[in-house]
């Protein structure tokens, strides 16, 4: 198989996994998921300059987790927060409060998301 064809195969291989995950957002509200303290919060994954997913729609007062997975820092940088620098297996978590659209971009890797309140 040649390099074209095996970058086509693990793709769709990837693609199948998250899709059967629940890694990919489809547009709607994503369930919370309860972390040891028993807060609530989505999972938005930094990992080999992606993030997954790029785009999440959440509830007014949802809190959403960025889980930096490397393989280097990473900081996220929005108009209305600054995460910080978000050392490699370390997290960072924000509450939304406003509906809307907020758009991130991390400027360590140039990678884009959104976080849609309803």
């Amino acid at each position: 198989m040649n390099a074209k064809g095996t970058l086509v195969l693990l793709v769709l291989i990837i693609t199948g996994i998250s899709l059967s995950m629940g890694c990919l957002d489809n547009g709607e509200p994503l369930d919370g998921m309860n972390n040891d303290n028993g807060d609530e919060y989505v999972d938005i994954v930094i990992e080999s300059f992606t993030i997954n997913p790029d785009n999440v729609t959440i509830s007014e007062g949802d809190t959403v987790r960025w889980i930096n997975n490397g393989p280097r820092v990473s900081r996220l940088l929005g108009p209305d927060f600054d995460s910080g620098i978000i050392e490699v297996n370390e997290t960072f978590t924000r509450t939304f409060e406003s509906k809307g659209q907020h758009d991130y971009v991390c400027i360590v890797t140039t990678q884009r998301g959104t976080v849609i309140v309803e």
